[in-house]
């Protein structure tokens, strides 16, 4: 009986993949390259004159947007006191009242800010919308100042 043993050479042509998977793959490679490069070029390098300094507008000296004009319009005060005035009775459970900008409860040490419209929010909330030059209420967008 005759054994045959099949013998394998290696090609070095043969260590590669053919060109029909290489050059799909090479497109993909440059086309994601190419998105990189342009993430990078829009969002990270853009140069902020663009879009101005959105998040800290400057003061101008008759500028309506000022401490002065926020503490007219709704002064600050603790929670506590301000149920105490208005006879709050919907705290049925404690933080049963949320901020609606941050969404966290309004508990008896917090400072809350109360608007014409009826609306509570944490001081410091209701300052940064009001600091970013919004005149209205965040929930109901009612104006919150007189107009000029």
């Amino acid at each position: 009986m005759i054994v045959v043993n099949p013998t394998v050479t290696s090609d070095p042509a043969s260590d590669h993949l053919p060109l029909d998977t290489d050059l799909p793959f090479a497109v993909i490679m440059v086309a994601i390259f190419i998105l990189a490069v342009a993430f990078y070029s829009l969002f990270v390098l853009r140069p902020q004159s663009l879009y101005g300094n959105v998040l800290k507008p400057e003061l101008i000296s008759d500028d309506i947007f000022n401490p002065v004009t926020l503490d007219e319009t709704a002064p600050a005060r603790a929670y506590r006191q301000w149920k105490a005035e208005t006879n709050y009775v919907a705290d049925i459970e404690p933080g049963f009242n949320v901020c609606a900008i941050c969404l966290g409860p309004m508990l008896d040490e917090d400072i809350i800010r109360h608007l014409q419209c009826g609306h509570v929010f944490h001081s410091r909330c209701f300052g940064e919308w009001f600091f970013r030059r919004h005149d209205t209420c965040p929930t109901c967008i009612s104006r919150i100042m007189p107009t000029t």
